[in-house]
């Protein structure tokens, strides 16, 4: 086992860890929808660096574009969590960016399923 399957891991792992955390902290005061979604940006980290890893670890080309094509639905959640987290848990900004957010890697995901080799490149 190569040392950055272990590092990919490791890191995957910790984020693992701090969403059950959260998502504990969450069942517990659900009031503090902060710790839900930081669960969510935690477990979206740890899918994006299982995804990651896949794709260093391809060794076919198709492959590698079923794992690009998968990395962008942990992303998606990474990032959409993370601009509601911003929001809910600093109570600055305004809701109708991260609602922009939103929507934008909504159609990000809508276009990269239509896309032959997902947004990255044309051909492979």
């Amino acid at each position: 086992m190569s040392w950055i399957t272990v590092v990919w891991s490791m890191a995957s792992a910790v984020c693992l860890t701090l969403a059950a955390i959260h998502f504990a902290i969450w069942l517990k005061r659900r009031r503090e929808a902060a710790h839900l979604l930081f669960a969510l940006s935690a477990l979206g980290a740890a899918g994006t660096g299982f995804i990651e890893l896949t794709m260093l670890k391809a060794t076919t080309v198709s492959g590698y574009v079923i794992a690009l094509r998968l990395s962008y639905l942990p992303l998606t959640l990474l990032l959409i969590a993370m601009a509601w987290y911003a929001c809910k848990y600093f109570g600055y900004g305004r809701p109708l960016l991260a609602t922009v957010i939103t929507v934008t890697w909504a159609l990000v995901i809508v276009v990269d399923a239509f896309a032959p080799f997902g947004l990255n490149f044309e051909e492979i």
